[in-house]
């Protein structure tokens, strides 16, 4: 009887198994697939702010980055971010680690293509679901008061009692004084 009622259970467990690995299989190939909901042109949000710099390209950024780098090697560390006053985002974290890109844990150097990000200048517009954040580049002197990121909104219902998926900019809304 012990041999029966080990196989039963032996049985219902097999059969979880295939099954969750067919019905895995089948929503891999026929689940539609979203495209990322992206919250449109960046210039939109930062256009009505004061103080933003109009002229903030990524080429503009391309030459401001090889102005800090002050030798040369292709990377920015916190020092060469301190002597042009960029070294601290504004809750006071390092910004190489918060705006590097992510290949360690704890990086110390911002490379170009971590700048450009950093400075929204790699991209026209942010998606939500790949979280992006970024620092709107202000006129010399001041700084952006938070960063801006394309997030959710929550579920909003049409006259029909439908539900409507949007996304819109958030955080950065000025540029303060340093």
């Amino acid at each position: 009887m012990a041999k029966v009622a080990v196989m039963w259970v032996m049985t219902l467990v097999f059969a979880a198994i295939c099954a969750s690995s067919v019905f895995g299989i089948l929503v891999a190939i026929y689940q539609p697939q979203i495209e990322p909901m992206n919250c449109g042109p960046i210039a939109r949000k930062i256009g009505k702010v004061g103080n933003i710099s109009t002229v903030a390209t990524k080429d503009s950024q391309k030459v401001r980055f090889k102005s800090y780098d002050s030798n040369g090697d292709g990377e920015l560390d916190n020092g060469e971010l301190k002597k042009v006053g960029w070294n601290e985002n504004l809750k006071g974290d390092k910004l190489v680690e918060k705006f590097g890109r992510r290949r360690r844990r704890t990086p110390k150097t911002m490379t170009e293509k971590d700048f450009l990000q950093f400075t929204c200048t790699s991209n026209d517009n942010l998606e939500h679901l790949l979280y992006t954040k970024c620092e709107p580049v202000c006129l010399d002197g001041f700084r952006a008061n938070k960063e801006l990121s394309c997030k959710i909104n929550p579920a909003k219902q049409d006259a029909d009692g439908n539900f409507q998926l949007t996304t819109s900019y958030s955080g950065f809304s000025a540029c303060r004084i340093k």
